[in-house]
């Protein structure tokens, strides 16, 4: 598909992207996340997540805990142990705002799916629990995994018919545009 050209697909579009932070907000109520949303991600990625702390203590405690376990130098946990005012930021791109459902190389892969993976990976359920080992997989140990699903459990849950109806009006647009 090839980004926007009509009006309706251009509403579309922006009525995508607004679900997709109502969902984030949702997933993650009390964080603040920055949402962006690119026509290209490298090596064609549905999404990208950046978590950064922004709680001093928390950013602390990371330290201390991937300090003693000698691994502050592996994936991710520089982002853990650096405290930052900035918000963690979430990256979709604007095919996965259009796929509904596809095949991921590991898992599924398009909106939901995508959206519910990349919030776990910025969620205080994954990053400040002891237990998470963010250098496993690249950020996709068992403590990811467990809440990623749990995430998209409750999206298609709370979002599922809602999506489905948008997926509906997409096809619509389309095939009126062909």
């Amino acid at each position: 598909m090839d980004f926007p050209t009509n009006r309706e697909l251009i509403k579309w579009i922006t009525e995508q992207e607004n679900l997709c932070r109502e969902i984030i907000a949702y997933l993650l109520p009390q964080q603040k996340v920055e949402i962006n949303f690119e026509e290209y991600l490298p090596n064609d990625i549905w999404g990208m997540a950046l978590y950064q702390e922004s709680d001093i203590k928390q950013a602390n405690l990371a330290y201390t805990r991937f300090d003693a376990s000698n691994n502050l130098d592996q994936w991710g946990v520089k982002y853990l142990t650096t405290y930052t005012k900035q918000p963690s930021k979430i990256l979709i791109s604007c095919e996965t705002l259009k796929t509904k459902w596809a095949d991921g190389l590991t898992e599924p892969a398009g909106f939901l799916p995508t959206v519910a993976h990349e919030a776990a990976h910025v969620s205080w359920q994954v990053n400040l629990n002891p237990l998470y080992r963010p250098w496993i997989e690249k950020g996709h140990d068992g403590v990811w995994k467990k809440v990623s699903q749990e995430f998209l459990t409750k999206v298609q849950a709370k979002f599922g018919q809602q999506v489905e109806k948008k997926f509906k009006q997409l096809s619509l647009i389309l095939k009126n545009q062909s």
